[in-house]
């Protein structure tokens, strides 16, 4: 059942599509989209006691909300190396003076300002 759930929800687009763009960042939000796997791994035999982290754990799932994160980085890393043809500058700016870059790395990730709620849980700003 669990190689059934992963084949057939997590991993199709009726819970992660184009999760980078529609990402809940509410928590009531979030919740709901995680209650389709708390839900499903609650009915495996022997799982209906156990708390949903360790459910996790024993089936070797991750949180759908982990998952988002990985793809919002996934596709931060396209943006900031050219894999898609999207303008970096319209998200975020690359912090580059000479002091940082002779320290640590020169992608040290700065967030423009929005004006607007919408824009400002949008994939960068969740990054942070």
């Amino acid at each position: 059942m669990t190689r059934a759930f992963k084949v057939y929800v997590t991993k199709r687009p009726i819970v992660e599509y184009a999760s980078c763009v529609w990402s809940p960042y509410y928590g009531y939000a979030i919740d709901k989209v995680e209650s389709v796997q708390r839900r499903f791994t609650k009915r495996l035999d022997g799982f209906h006691d156990i708390e949903y982290p360790t459910r996790l754990n024993k089936l070797n799932l991750q949180s759908l909300e982990y998952r988002r994160l990985v793809a919002d980085l996934i596709l931060t890393y396209k943006i900031i190396f050219g894999l898609v043809d999207i303008d970096p500058n319209d998200y975020f700016c690359l912090k580059g003076s000479d002091n940082t870059r002779l320290r640590g790395n020169p992608y040290k990730i700065i967030i423009n300002q929005c004006l607007f709620n919408v824009r400002g849980n949008f994939l960068a700003s969740m990054l942070l």
